[in-house]
């Protein structure tokens, strides 16, 4: 008499074993086989797969003929004909993560640091090239903090790709400006000031304005207010020094000071001559500068 032999599909993930499959013999409770007595088919290829470590997937899946003929011996009142189920072979889900990326500036984009997977998350025999992932190009060249700024994309075949992206963070280059020493005399406007901008391609200027000169406790003072041998500070404004910490952003800057030497003020003096009668008393006498 004709009968039927139906196998039942089932889904499994990328990597799994194969579970046991179920066959049901003329509508009787089905019985689970193991995956040993079934041929798997690639519904693309149309050709018969290993069973060991199938890619994600769809397969036709039917009895090996070893497996139909001992159902057909089994049941042999029967003419059997046997049916086909589908395997479902579902992409791994697998996170990767990129490295963050620390660097300091130089004028140009830093490099890539790689990434990670979390410890046996690839099947065993694959590898990190199996999970198709490429790293984007670093495109921040500036210091500062960028979050998720290092990315990346994955095209893989049998990996559910999720692509953590990393932060970049580019620290300030270190840099500074150097005030030279300068000397006036007591009593002269205060000289042309000069000092030496180390920053690397800098635009900003530092002009005669920019300096203050600072006394003992600590007061900016004025040309008129220095004395002779009097100990000076030479040093930007904090005005100035916020303006070039604000037009060089890449750069930690430390600033120098210096010292303003006052030199005594040269005074000649001369006595006016005069004369006396001899016995008379000693006329004042008078000094010229």
């Amino acid at each position: 008499a004709p009968g039927n032999g139906a196998v039942t599909g089932t889904t499994v993930t990328y990597g799994e074993s194969l579970p046991s499959l179920s066959v049901s013999v003329n509508g009787a409770d089905a019985t689970a086989y193991n995956a040993d007595n079934f041929e798997f088919v690639d519904t693309t290829t149309k050709s018969v797969v290993t069973a060991d470590k199938l890619p994600a997937g769809s397969y036709t899946v039917q009895l090996t003929q070893a497996a139909q003929d001992a159902l057909s011996k089994a049941n042999g009142n029967f003419k059997l004909t046997f049916g086909t189920g589908t395997l479902t072979v579902n992409k791994r889900p697998i996170m990767v993560t990129i490295k963050d990326v620390t660097a300091t500036y130089n004028g140009s984009a830093p490099a890539t640091n790689g990434y990670s997977v979390p410890d046996d998350a690839l099947v065993p025999g694959d590898t990190l090239t199996d999970l198709g992932v490429t790293l984007a190009p670093i495109s921040q060249a500036n210091a500062g903090t960028y979050s998720d700024a290092v990315t990346g994309t994955a095209k893989s075949d049998n990996y559910d790709v999720t692509v953590v992206p990393g932060k970049l963070t580019i620290a300030q280059a270190t840099s500074s400006v150097d005030l030279s020493a300068a000397t006036m005399v007591y009593g002269d406007t205060f000289p042309t000031f000069t000092s030496t901008d180390n920053v690397p391609g800098t635009t900003s200027t530092i002009n005669q304005p920019d300096f203050e000169i600072v006394d003992t406790t600590g007061n900016a003072v004025d040309a008129s207010k220095v004395q002779a041998n009097g100990k000076y500070t030479l040093q930007l404004s904090q005005t100035a020094k916020n303006r070039l910490i604000s037009e060089n952003p890449n750069y930690a800057i430390t600033f120098g000071t210096s010292t303003l030497t006052v030199k005594p003020r040269p005074v000649s003096v001369t006595a006016k001559n005069t004369d006396k009668t001899y016995g008379q008393a000693d006329p004042d006498l008078e000094l010229t500068d």
